[in-house]
């Protein structure tokens, strides 16, 4: 009797498990599409963020999308980026909330941006900067709503920028 009901419930049993194969899958699957890009050593375009320490160059000029969210985000210590001299655009302050230009955040300790003259325009913010020990300078943030927001830093230099035609500084 045992026997036969397990051999009943054999085919459901098999059903169950594929269903649950193949819905992880999709869990997987989506997670690895909304997960951004890391970052590699010579950056040529936005939406990526750096998840190792060492030494990052911006090597052409960046566009975001209009899709929101952070050009180029550090989240990780000890890391030097040099955005190269080159313009990051966004996609202007009326198309969509809440971008940012670069963002250091609460993991980039000890962060140095070196704009060698870049300029980060029509972001939300310019610069985000959300960490203790970052040295940040060497840019223009131009027709932003903010050029620069430091929220929550310890211990931080911003010398030798330009934030004007925005809403605030």
């Amino acid at each position: 009797m045992v026997r036969e009901h397990l051999q009943r419930s054999e085919p459901l049993l098999h059903t169950l498990r594929s269903a649950f194969e193949i819905a992880s899958a999709l869990v997987l699957l989506s997670a690895f599409s909304a997960a951004a890009t890391q970052c590699p050593g010579q950056i040529s375009e936005c939406g990526c963020v750096i998840g190792a320490p060492g030494n990052y160059l911006v090597i052409s000029q960046l566009k975001a999308s209009s899709a929101g969210g952070d050009c180029i985000a550090v989240e990780a210590p000890d890391v030097a980026l040099n955005l190269g001299g080159v313009a990051i655009t966004g996609p202007g302050l009326e198309s969509t909330p809440n971008t940012t230009g670069v963002h250091l955040t609460k993991k980039a300790k000890n962060a140095i941006l070196v704009g060698s003259g870049a300029t980060i325009s029509g972001f939300s913010f310019g610069v985000v900067i959300e960490t203790e020990g970052a040295n940040v300078g060497g840019f223009a943030a131009t027709d932003d709503g903010t050029g620069v927001y430091v929220s929550f830093a310890k211990r931080c230099r911003v010398y030798n920028f330009d934030a004007s035609s925005g809403d605030a500084g």
